[in-house]
């Protein structure tokens, strides 16, 4: 169960970016606990509080160097800042024990989904740039001694699945096993592996309309794996939408226009979704191991039925 922090505390440890402690808000609790707040210039910031027993410190500071690389780069993210004293993250000692504090630049722009009038071509194809910018850039970074993100087989989730997945639950442990075993054979060529922000999702970007520009942002799940996967990531996002074929061409178009895909896209496409779909069924059995609510119950159990179906872009009956 990951450890969350309160907003007494994010009213504390925010004075080291600025003495506004009164705008915090609190935004939400998953991987992170997100608050924002404003600076000293009267402009949004996000306050953010990481369980170092889900992500090491020296693993946040791998994500915060990766971000700056993107920034430095001319990458449209959203930057890591630092505190008044020139530190990216620190140990704050909050009520729920110790949690890594740091911030980033809060994202201009709107968060876009399928009844806004944005939802279009345009949108999807600056998705599948952005996308694609993000893995160009990612392809120049070096990461500094000790600060090294995770390679995708080592993260928490995947390196717990067995723990994780109910014993009675042979299915989705078989399904995990079929889907690691398609993936960990394939070639790591500079050109295809990399980090990548492994969540690029309408929920981790801003879009603005008259700049026809995304802004990135939340990488907290970012790691070393094949840039295919990113793809497949945003493309398991919109499967199940009514314009899903229009949305996957202009994706797969914004992103040729940075850098080509590979030859064999198609084929590698549908069992990346179908690592997906586990990963996120062994998320939720994480965050919610313990008190879950009816409605999360029933969330676990519409994802186990989804890791079930064995489908990748492809929706066969209610669990695909």
């Amino acid at each position: 169960m990951i450890r969350h922090a309160s907003l007494n505390d994010a009213r504390k440890f925010v004075l080291r970016w600025s003495d506004n402690a009164e705008s915090v808000e609190h935004i939400g609790d998953r991987g992170n606990s997100v608050f924002s707040f404003k600076n000293a210039q009267g402009n949004l910031q996000i306050l953010r509080f990481t369980d170092p027993d889900f992500r090491s410190f020296d693993e946040l500071l791998g994500e915060l160097a990766f971000v700056n690389h993107l920034h430095a780069t001319d990458v449209p993210v959203a930057k890591a800042l630092p505190t008044d004293d020139g530190q990216l993250a620190f140990l704050a000692d909050c009520e729920s024990g110790d949690l890594i504090c740091s911030s980033i630049a809060y994202a201009q722009g709107l968060e876009i989904q399928e009844d806004s009038r944005h939802w279009n071509k345009d949108f999807f194809k600056e998705w599948g740039r952005n996308l694609g910018l993000i893995h160009q850039a990612s392809m120049q970074f070096e990461p500094s001694s000790g600060f090294r993100r995770w390679s995708w087989e080592e993260e928490i989730l995947i390196a717990r699945a067995e723990q994780l997945i109910p014993v009675e639950d042979r299915a989705s442990l078989e399904e995990f096993h079929e889907v690691m075993d398609l993936c960990r054979h394939l070639p790591k060529s500079p050109s295809e592996f990399g980090l990548i922000h492994a969540d690029h999702a309408p929920q981790n970007f801003r879009y603005d309309p008259e700049m026809g520009r995304i802004t990135a942002f939340d990488f907290g799940n970012c790691c070393y794996h094949w840039f295919i996967s990113d793809v497949a990531i945003a493309l398991s996002t919109v499967r199940r939408k009514p314009n899903r074929e229009e949305i996957r061409e202009g994706i797969l178009d914004g992103y040729s226009t940075v850098r080509s895909l590979p030859s064999s896209y198609e084929e590698l496409i549908d069992p990346f979704i179908r690592l997906r779909v586990v990963y996120v069924y062994l998320s939720r059995l994480h965050f919610w191991s313990v008190n879950r609510t009816p409605a999360q119950a029933k969330e676990i159990e519409v994802l186990r039925d989804r890791v079930h179906s064995k489908t990748g872009w492809e929706i066969f009956g209610n669990g695909g």
